[in-house]
């Protein structure tokens, strides 16, 4: 027992808090498990001393399966802890000189049966982390993160950019392809165990890898004012590559787990398994700035959900392709649409930037299909791409002029 160190608890419903404090110029270490004795009034009148253990004080169940997290308000950092092992030992403390921990924000989970909270609790062995929920997902997100990094990142990107083809008749890499290949279907089945999908994963790595392939070949791929225009981003700018290469790794991951709205999976995952949030520290390992990665992991979120804005069918309604655009939040952000005296506009630079990448990403999909050849939907493409462009200016940026501009405009796209 140390009587250097006072512990508070207190308890009002579900808001739960314990206050420890070390009064003395030393540290201090050990179990904070039982109260002071307190004098409890029985109903006769008579008096007795009373005694109650953390696990009663905090109201916490104590079985098996029961985990409590908390906050230290001081540092901001969160703990698990089993709820068993609080209510029969207490709660480990440490404690430097005239220092406090203030333990906030209780709440008590049951674990499920795959007894996540029991390995993380262990993981982590008592540390504290800005947040239990992210540490967890993290380390059940293993399987599908370590082969993610080791396709996504600077280094990858960099060797890529490298080999970008520049001459007419020249290849890309092929050892360097089938490094990604294999990769990439390191990914695809790391996706494959954690979600539960019945994919094919060699088959949708070697897609893979043909849009890759046609993607470096981008700056000789086409002649005339299509090349210019493909080529008018793509030079030597780290960005623009950045993108390119993020959107190919990440767009067809769905793919694992449905054929039909794989994007939508492909899309989520970037939020739900922090795959975005990876591939930011990427691109600005990359060369690019905060800014700019956060713009680019925007780009590639919109990219990939609206990656078959192309495939549907022998024509594509522009108009609705656009309308769902404009419904899109990310593709809000990235076009910069604002709402001034009640009408919504748009940025005319930003809008230019998507609809030039929505016009690559379809060259390089076609173009994978038939890499000997240029592909036969890219001229009907580029007529739709001019069709757009000159509505955008038509429209003075008004999203509501722009898609009447286009009601009834149908652009015929060979499939």
């Amino acid at each position: 027992m140390n009587e250097d160190v006072f512990a508070y608890s207190n308890r009002c419903g579900d808001e739960r808090a314990l206050v420890v404090y070390h009064n003395k110029f030393a540290e201090a270490r050990g179990w904070i498990r039982s109260s002071v004795g307190f004098a409890v009034k029985n109903p006769e009148g008579s008096k007795q001393i009373a005694q109650r253990t953390l696990g009663e004080g905090l109201a916490l169940h104590q079985d098996e399966r029961s985990f409590t997290i908390f906050r230290d308000n001081a540092t901001g950092l969160e703990y698990i802890r089993s709820s068993k092992e609080l209510c029969e030992r207490g709660l480990y403390a440490e404690l430097e000189a005239y220092k406090c921990h203030v333990f906030l924000d209780f709440r008590e989970i049951s674990d499920n049966e795959w007894h996540h909270y029991e390995h993380i609790a262990a993981y982590l062995n008592g540390r504290g982390v800005p947040s239990v929920e992210a540490a967890r997902l993290e380390i059940l997100l293993q399987p599908v993160h370590h082969p993610f990094m080791e396709l996504v990142n600077a280094d990858v990107f960099k060797r890529l950019m490298k080999v970008r083809v520049t001459k007419a008749r020249a290849r890309p890499d092929d050892a360097l392809l089938d490094e990604v290949e294999r990769k990439m279907q390191a990914l695809l089945q790391g996706i494959k165990g954690f979600a539960g999908g019945r994919g094919d994963e060699a088959a949708i790595a070697r897609e893979i890898r043909a849009q890759l392939s046609a993607a470096l070949r981008l700056p000789v791929l086409m002649k005339g004012e299509i090349g210019e225009y493909l080529r008018t981003n793509l030079k030597n700018d780290p960005a623009a590559w950045g993108v390119l290469f993020g959107w190919l790794f990440v767009h067809g991951l769905g793919k694992m787990v449905a054929e039909i709205g794989f994007e939508e999976h492909s899309r989520s995952w970037l939020d739900e398994w922090q795959l975005g949030r990876m591939l930011a520290g990427v691109l600005r390992d990359f060369g690019l700035d905060e800014g700019a990665a956060d713009y680019a992991v925007t780009v590639i979120k919109l990219l990939t959900a609206h990656q078959r804005w192309f495939e549907r069918g022998a024509t594509v309604d522009m108009r609705e392709v656009l309308s769902s655009l404009f419904r899109d939040n990310d593709a809000q952000r990235a076009l910069q649409v604002n709402r001034y005296q009640d009408t919504l506009w748009f940025n005319r630079e930003a809008f230019e930037q998507i609809i030039w990448w929505m016009f690559v990403i379809a060259t390089v999909v076609c173009s994978s299909r038939s890499p000997d050849r240029p592909a036969p939907e890219i001229p009907a493409l580029w007529e739709t791409v001019n069709t757009l462009r000159q509505a955008s200016e038509a429209s003075g940026y008004q999203v509501e002029k722009l898609l009447g501009a286009l009601m009834g405009s149908q652009e015929e796209v060979p499939t």
